[in-house]
């Protein structure tokens, strides 16, 4: 149950910087102060979980992930310049990678047995996604198109790998926390995504950037709130 204290502190951080998000002009150092806090919110779940962990390598991975996540966010602050997006992108993808070494212990200490046919449908469907994203985005990318097509398949490979811990004779709420989150991370760098190479704010229309902004948060700190807690469960 300590695991779920932070959880309270970690909305009332995302509330105060959807605020400073979406203030105009915005709040620069409302964000600066809300979102590594409310990241940090996410971490501490996690190392709560420590004590009652079935296994310490797993919620330490977890932990570890999550903390490549905050210095994704710390660079993603200014993200607008490309300098800092692509450190905000490596950073991620260090953490996804962590995610997906996580995500294969936990499957391993559960002792859920790989089923290749479930697992071979979901890379299918996902490595289809993962190119029909890609293709639509091509041409807004430049020379960005290398680094983030790597970026959108270890993070296809990191939800396979948590859909890869589902016991599906024996559903427990870990592995589906961890599988919603994931998921919910896809989506969110979707849409970041998209917003970035496809459909670029209109400087004229400051509240469909909000909106965007609003999704793109609320997705990401839904995802690293069930992956947390997908240790505590």
């Amino acid at each position: 149950m300590l695991a779920w204290i932070p959880i309270p502190f970690l909305v009332v951080c995302v509330f105060f910087l959807l605020r400073a998000e979406t203030a105009q002009p915005r709040d620069v150092r409302g964000v600066r102060i809300w979102k590594p806090t409310a990241t940090i919110m996410a971490i501490a779940v996690a190392l709560l979980a420590l004590p009652q962990a079935k296994s310490i390598l797993h919620v330490g991975l977890i932990a570890l992930g999550l903390v490549f996540c905050l210095v994704g966010d710390v660079y993603l602050i200014d993200g607008d310049r490309p300098e800092m997006f692509m450190r905000g992108l490596i950073a991620f993808l260090v953490g996804h990678l962590v995610f997906i070494a996580a995500f294969t212990v936990a499957q391993r200490t559960s002792g859920v047995l790989p089923s290749l046919e479930r697992e071979g449908i979901v890379a299918a469907v996902l490595a289809v996604l993962v190119a029909l994203l890609f293709v639509y985005m091509r041409e807004g990318m430049g020379e960005m198109r290398g680094p983030v097509l790597v970026y959108m398949t270890v993070i296809a490979l990191m939800v396979h790998r948590a859909v890869g811990g589902l016991d599906m004779n024996r559903l427990t709420l870990g592995p589906v926390l961890a599988v919603g989150g994931a998921f919910l991370f896809l989506i969110s760098d979707a849409i970041l995504a998209l917003n970035r190479f496809v459909f670029p704010p209109d400087p004229s229309a400051p509240s469909s950037e909000n909106r965007d902004r609003i999704w793109v948060l609320c997705t990401y700190y839904a995802a690293i709130s069930l992956i947390a807690l997908s240790c505590a469960v």
